[in-house]
């Protein structure tokens, strides 16, 4: 059964401001909807509905989003959702993407080159409905945009078993 309260928020050609997790649109481009759930770490359930896909409609600015890591780590790991608004815990991520390195990883450069990748690179917001266990996924980026930061612009609505084109 849908979510109708879902349905009358979003629709294609509906500009809103989003934040939360995007990641680039060719780590999911020409795939199923079940292969997109299983690279980005999406409960099949969440998306047995089918979800929208959103595109900024600029780039972030460098204190609009933090790094996210990959979708095979849930950023329930660095992330706190216990109050109304999420809060990015910084040095819970860097703990757990520099816990296995050699050598000191600079997480300021490599935000800075990401975000210097933007414009070549098609951000996406992948919209489903919530969930509370989230499996983990393969390894594309993600990046947190800060909470409705982001004016986007609904660009798709992929059914179940739906493909994404551009």
């Amino acid at each position: 059964m849908k979510n109708e309260i879902w349905e009358k928020r979003f629709r294609v050609g509906k500009r809103i401001n989003l934040g939360g997790c995007f990641t680039f649109d060719s780590y999911i481009l020409d795939q199923n909807l079940t292969e997109i759930a299983r690279r980005m770490g999406l409960p099949l359930k969440v998306v047995s509905q089918g979800v929208y896909i959103a595109h900024p409609l600029r780039i972030p600015s460098m204190n609009e989003f933090e790094l996210g890591g990959v979708t095979y780590d849930s950023t329930d790991k660095f992330m706190d959702y216990s109050g109304n608004e999420p809060i990015y815990q910084s040095e819970k991520f860097k703990k757990l993407y520099s816990q296995n390195s050699v050598i000191p990883v600079d997480f300021h450069q490599i935000k800075k080159q990401y975000h210097n990748s933007f414009g070549a690179q098609k951000l996406v917001k992948i919209i489903a409905p919530s969930a509370t266990d989230y499996p983990p996924g393969g390894m594309s980026p993600q990046f947190v945009m800060k909470r409705d930061a982001i004016p986007c612009r609904i660009v798709k609505f992929i059914p179940p078993f739906g493909i994404y084109k551009r």
